[in-house]
Formats: C-alpha cells, structure tokens, sequence
C-alpha cells in the first residue's frame, strides 16, 4: 500500500536532490519563486515510458511557458545517468516528437529523500522503484494537486496541463 497523497496537499514543497543535468550543485531545490507555477515530474529514467513522456513534456515547454509554468524532473537515477539518458533522447523520434533537447532541469534524488518523504516507494515491487508522480507547485511554493500512476502506466499530458 502507498502511503501518499492528500495529507500533502496545501503543504509547502521542499524537494532536495544533488546536482541537475546541466551541472548545477542543487542542494535543495528552492521552488518558491513567486508567481511561477511548477510542474514536478518524478520519473525513472531510462525505460521506455518514461523517456517518451520527457520528450513529450519538452515538446510542449512552449505551452507550460505560455502558462508561466515551468518544469522541473526528479529521479532517483544518478546524474551521470541522467545526462545520458537526454543525451540519448536527443537522437530519438517518437510520434511526431524528433530529437527534442531537454532544457527543464532533472535532478538526481540518488539517495531517494524525496521519493521517501512523499511515500512514493513502492515496497512491494522493489526498495528503489517509484511510483509515477506529478507535483503541481503554485507560484507560493504551495503543493496544489498530486497525479499518481503506477510503473506500467504512463501519464496523461492532458491531465497533467489542465492541473
């Protein structure tokens, strides 16, 4: 059973996390910045569901921008393997979505305290998989609606807009 969900809700979003895709020492994520919304995205790197659904989240980064959203990844994959993994995107064509380059940040949660602290562990099928999550952050830094789907599932961006 996941322990997750609405007791977050209306909390303040703290995400710590170590280092971005582009090198930025990032000891804790300050997403406070007022008047942005954020889009949190938890992923697991590398499979093939969620690769498709970070090159589809940065084809849309016009929208999320029009929308004074910005876009923020998290995974409990190392950094290294992050730069990998967008660097291997970038030579990937799926759907009308042709090598996309990630310009959001993705931030290696190496030792997994966010996927803990938001109870997004799934201990039925491993100590380190996580469940699939969207944060939707107000431009106060305040949790306003979290999207959970399971490994198996992918997510729907329309969904994910409309939050």
């Amino acid at each position: 059973m996941i322990k997750h969900g609405s007791k977050f809700i209306r909390l303040s979003a703290v995400f710590y996390a170590a280092l971005d895709i582009f090198g930025h020492p990032t000891l804790h994520i300050d997403i406070t910045i007022k008047n942005i919304r954020h889009v949190v995205i938890y992923e697991i790197g590398h499979t093939p569901v969620c690769t498709t659904e970070i090159m589809t989240f940065a084809s849309m980064k016009d929208l999320f921008a029009a929308n004074n959203t910005s876009l923020l990844g998290l995974s409990v994959d190392s950094n290294t393997s992050h730069i990998a993994w967008t660097r291997d995107m970038a030579k990937y064509s799926w759907k009308n979505i042709n090598n996309p380059m990630i310009t959001f940040p993705i931030i290696a949660d190496d030792f997994g305290n966010v996927a803990r602290m938001y109870g997004m562990l799934m201990p039925s099928v491993s100590s380190t998989k996580t469940v699939r999550t969207v944060f939707i952050v107000d431009g106060e830094g305040m949790i306003r609606a979290i999207l959970v789907y399971p490994l198996t599932t992918g997510r729907n961006m329309q969904v994910v807009t409309r939050a």
